[in-house]
């Protein structure tokens, strides 16, 4: 969490903390705000240049599991 709070304090947009023992992905950003998902089929929050990139485009906590091959 330390890394992640360091980042946001300089310049990153967003940070991602994922729990695999719990499934549980924490999204943090600048102004310190935090929020869990739990839910696999939920849409995650993403950074504003990737909706700018593709307003369609859409990840769940399940597609970053299923990443890891878990």
């Amino acid at each position: 969490m330390e890394k992640i709070l360091h980042c946001l304090d300089h310049g990153t947009v967003m940070g991602w903390m994922l729990d695999l023992e719990h499934e549980t992905l924490f999204v943090s950003v600048p102004d310190g705000r935090m929020r869990s998902f739990k839910t696999l089929d939920e849409p995650l929050p993403l950074p504003e240049f990737m909706k700018n990139l593709n307003p369609e485009f859409l990840v769940t906590l399940g597609d970053v599991l299923s990443w890891l091959h878990l």
